[in-house]
C-alpha cells in the first residue's frame, strides 16, 4: 500500500488519524490509501476540510469532500474561514488554526497531509531561493511538531517520497475523481511558477532531480537533528530558558563553531527571528545589544548572555525556610546564618531606589548597585535578586553575599535560613 504503512509504523503507529482533505487529487490519495490501511489496521480516521470562501468553486469542492466521506463513511469536519487578506500566508494562517481546533476537539494523535515529493522539491527550492541554512534546506520532514496559539499538533507527511503524477494516478484507481483547484494554474504564486515553469526544464535536463532534491532534504534533516541536540544541551548545560532571565554562559558560548551558536540562538530566542538577527546574536560581544522582535532584546557582558523581556516580568520570591541545624554560617548563596532577632525584622523582596549595604567585613556601606557592580552580577539580573531587607538596608542579597549584619555573638540565638529556588545567574 505504496509506503503509508511503513511510515505509519515508523512514527509510532498512531491510533487516530486525522487527514487534511482539501478534494485534490493528492489529498483523495492520501485520504483512499488511510482508509484501505485504517480497516486493515483497525486505527480511526477522520477528515477536516477547511472553506476559505476565496474561490467561486469552493462550494464544490466542500461538497465534493462531505460526499467522498460518506461513501465511505467517515467523519468530515467542515470548518469556514475567513483569511483577512489573500495572500498565500494569511490563508495557510487560518487553515491551520482551522485544523488545531478539530485536532484538539477530536482528539487527533496526528494530521496527516498530502505533500508529496514534488511539494519537497518546491519547498526546498524556494528556501534556497530566499538564502536558508541547513534548517530551511532540510525541507518538509515525515513527522513534525506544529504550534498554534500555544497549542501543539503533530503533523504525519507519509507522501514524501511519491511523486505528483504517481499520486493522481492513485486517486483515479481508487477513487476515480478529485476536484481542480483553478488558483494552481496561475504563476502569480512564486510557488506555482516553481512547480509550473521552473521544475518541469529542470526534470526535462536531470530526470532524478526531484528525487536528488528530496534525498538532499533527507540527508540535511538527519545533520539537523544533530545540530538541534547539540543546541538543546549547550542551553540545558550552559544556561536557562526559565524565568524570571533566560540566559547562557558567555565564555562557553564563544568556544562553539559558528554553526553551532547560530543554532543555539535559533532555538534560545523567544521568536522566529530573520537570519540577519540570528548572525547577530551568534556574534554578539560582552558589552553588546542585539534587539528582537516586540520590545525584547539580547545583552552581553562577561559572564552571561541574557534575554531581556520589554518590561519587568513580576515574578514571585519563594519565601525562606529556616534549618534545624543553626551552628553552620552557611554558604552565603543559598543558606545564611544571622541572629534570629534580626531576621525576624526583615522583608524579603526584590532591590528597590536607595538600597544599601555593609559588606561582610567591612565597616562602612556602599550602594547596593555599586556593590552588585563589584561583584559582577549581569545587569539584566539585578532586578530579580532576592533580597533580605530592613527598610533600604541589605541584609542578605542572596546568592551574592551578606552583610556585616549577620554576624552572631556568642550565645547569641541563630537561625539558618536557606533559599529554596533557583537564583537568576544559575542553570536549570
Amino acid at each position: 500500500m505504496v509506503s503509508v504503512s511503513a511510515a505509519r509504523r515508523e512514527i509510532g503507529s498512531p491510533q487516530r488519524v486525522l487527514i487534511a482533505l482539501s478534494g485534490g487529487a493528492d489529498s483523495v490519495a492520501l485520504f483512499c490509501l488511510l482508509k484501505n490501511l485504517a480497516d486493515q489496521e483497525q486505527f480511526e480516521i477522520a477528515a477536516v476540510h477547511v472553506h476559505h470562501g476565496l474561490r467561486q468553486t469552493a462550494d464544490r469542492d466542500a461538497a465534493f469532500c462531505e460526499q467522498l466521506c460518506k461513501q465511505y463513511n467517515v467523519t468530515i469536519f467542515v470548518q469556514h474561514v475567513h483569511p483577512k487578506g489573500r495572500s498565500e500566508e494569511e490563508a495557510r494562517k487560518e487553515r491551520f488554526n482551522a485544523f488545531s481546533l478539530v485536532y484538539n476537539a477530536w482528539g487527533a494523535d496526528v494530521l496527516a497531509l498530502a505533500h508529496h515529493a514534488s511539494d519537497q522539491a518546491e519547498t526546498v527550492l524556494l528556501h534556497l531561493f530566499r538564502g536558508s541554512g541547513c534548517k530551511g534546506l532540510s525541507g518538509m520532514s515525515m513527522l513534525a511538531e506544529h504550534f498554534v496559539n500555544g497549542s501543539r499538533m503533530k503533523l504525519f507527511r507519509p507522501l514524501l517520497g511519491i511523486g505528483k503524477d504517481a499520486l493522481t494516478a492513485i486517486a483515479v484507481e481508487l477513487h476515480g475523481s478529485f476536484c481542480h483547484d483553478e488558483t494552481n494554474d496561475s504563476d502569480c504564486y512564486t510557488r506555482n511558477y516553481l512547480r509550473r515553469q521552473v521544475l518541469p526544464r529542470i526534470l526535462e535536463r536531470i530526470p532524478q532531480a526531484e528525487a536528488a532534491i528530496g534525498r538532499t532534504a533527507q540527508i540535511l534533516q538527519s545533520e539537523n537533528d544533530f545540530l538541534d541536540a547539540l543546541s538543546r544541551r549547550f542551553i540545558r548545560e550552559h544556561g536557562t530558558q526559565e524565568l524570571p532571565i533566560s540566559h547562557l554562559d558567555y565564555p562557553s558560548f564563544l568556544q562553539q563553531h559558528l554553526a553551532l551558536r547560530r543554532r543555539i540562538m535559533q532555538r534560545f530566542l523567544p521568536f522566529d527571528e530573520p537570519f540577519e538577527t540570528i548572525d547577530r546574536a551568534a556574534a554578539i560581544t560582552a558589552g553588546q545589544s542585539v534587539n528582537l522582535q516586540r520590545g525584547w532584546h539580547l545583552t552581553a557582558d562577561s559572564r552571561f548572555i541574557c534575554l531581556v523581556p520589554p518590561e519587568k516580568t513580576n515574578y514571585q520570591i519563594l519565601p525562606l525556610q529556616k534549618q534545624a541545624e543553626s551552628l553552620s554560617t552557611g554558604d552565603g548563596i543559598h543558606t545564611q546564618r544571622m541572629p534570629l532577632k534580626l531576621f525576624e525584622q526583615c522583608d524579603l523582596r526584590y532591590r528597590k531606589p536607595g538600597d544599601f549595604i555593609q559588606p561582610f567585613g567591612m565597616k562602612g556601606t556602599k550602594s547596593l548597585q555599586d556593590y552588585l557592580v563589584d561583584r559582577k552580577v549581569s545587569e539584566p539580573m539585578r532586578d530579580y535578586l532576592p533580597l533580605l531587607c530592613i527598610e533600604n538596608e541589605v541584609i542578605w542579597a542572596i546568592g551574592i553575599g551578606a552583610s556585616e549584619k549577620v554576624r552572631c555573638e556568642n550565645g547569641e540565638e541563630a537561625v539558618l535560613l536557606r533559599y529554596p529556588s533557583r537564583l537568576p545567574f544559575e542553570k536549570e
